[in-house]
């Protein structure tokens, strides 16, 4: 068996490739060390971060326990037509409903108005029966009309423009 020759310049070759390698360590090993400090500090901001939504979602953990098996019994009932549905509710409500409140609140106000209003003609015809129960000779008229309705029997109704009985003059 043959031993393969070296020359002296391969041999030179790979002492000076050796020796940049060896004077590159020092860097590589300064690079290895920021990047693992690096790192250290970003795990510390993680385990920060963690202990932080921990503190945060701790409240949430007993109200959703408790809900889960409301969920769970609720999925089976949300098929594919129902959820498909939902988006035509929605059409519906805004279509339909919307429009129905808005016409029920002017409703409202229209039904105001004419109560108002029949307030102030209630009050217009008070006053002025009550100046017709003042003039001189009503109280006889009343009379007459009391005694012809008392001859008549009790269905008789009272007229709508019969002066009060109580002004008499």
């Amino acid at each position: 068996m043959k031993t393969p020759f070296v020359s002296p310049a391969d041999v030179a070759k790979a002492l000076q490739e050796q020796a940049l390698a060896l004077a590159a360590l020092p860097q590589a090993a300064s690079n290895l060390n920021k990047t693992l400090v690096a790192f250290a500090q970003t795990v510390g901001r993680l385990d920060t971060l963690v202990q932080r939504l921990d503190r945060l979602t701790e409240p949430l953990e007993a109200p959703l326990t408790a809900l889960a098996p409301r969920l769970e019994a609720l999925v089976p009932l949300l098929d594919e037509e129902v959820l498909g549905s939902v988006p035509e509710l929605f059409e519906t409500l805004k279509n339909d409903a919307v429009p129905a409140l808005h016409r029920i609140d002017q409703t409202q106000q229209q039904v105001q108005l004419i109560a108002e209003s029949v307030e102030r003609i209630m009050g217009g015809l008070d006053e002025t029966l009550s100046r017709l129960g003042a003039l001189p000779g009503v109280g006889v008229l009343q009379r007459r009309v009391a005694n012809s309705r008392s001859r008549s029997g009790p269905a008789t109704k009272k007229a709508v423009g019969d002066a009060p009985a109580a002004a008499d003059s």
